[in-house]
């Protein structure tokens, strides 16, 4: 039997029909560069600045949602499970405070955005943390929708062992990160590389 995903929001008590389902991919620069960091480093990093990236939105981006469950992009149509966040409200740009308005202008001059945007309220919902950068998910061949229904058919790939950091392609694609690096000297019971 295929274990869904909507099937496994229901197995943690949560309604699919209330989850925006959000792809992060490689972010394009102002320039049209790469990001300075990936979606998935910033998670682990500075996880405030990638809770402010998610934030800010286009209007009605997250609509009726009541969570968003994020995803990193990763190898072809496959996505990363980052976490579940749930959505507490949102303000329109014209009623962001100056502390708001400060978070906005760091990301809108990096990434283009204007000033139509919406922040949304996001709070860190713990519920599926286990599955943390450990559930891949295919995201299918509506690749280029970026943010879709917690109700559409995905499949689980995989879960990953706790503790793995990547998937390993080849020896010669090996390829860690500081962050990996530092992963694996503090986590002594790391089961995978990859």
């Amino acid at each position: 039997m295929r274990l869904d995903l909507s099937k496994l929001f229901e197995i943690y008590g949560l309604n699919p029909e209330n989850i925006k389902l959000v792809r992060h991919g490689v972010e394009k620069t102002t320039e049209k560069k790469n990001s300075r960091m990936s979606i998935l480093e910033t998670f682990q990093i500075d996880p405030q600045e990638f809770c402010d990236y998610q934030s800010f939105q286009p209007p009605k981006k997250f609509s009726d949602a009541k969570h968003i469950a994020a995803f990193a992009r990763t190898r072809s149509t496959t996505a990363l499970f980052l976490g579940l966040w749930d959505i507490e409200g949102h303000l329109p740009f014209n009623q962001f405070d100056e502390q708001l308005l400060s978070r906005f202008r760091k990301l809108q001059d990096e990434f283009g955005w204007t000033d139509n945007m919406v922040w949304y309220d996001l709070k860190k919902n713990h519920e599926m943390n286990e599955l943390s950068q450990r559930l891949v998910i295919d995201w299918g061949k509506g690749a280029l929708a970026w943010v879709q229904n917690g109700s559409t058919p995905k499949s689980i790939i995989e879960i990953k062992a706790p503790h793995s950091i990547r998937e390993f392609l080849s020896y010669d694609q090996v390829c860690l990160s500081f962050n990996d690096l530092k992963t694996l000297r503090i986590s002594p019971k790391i089961t995978s590389l990859y």
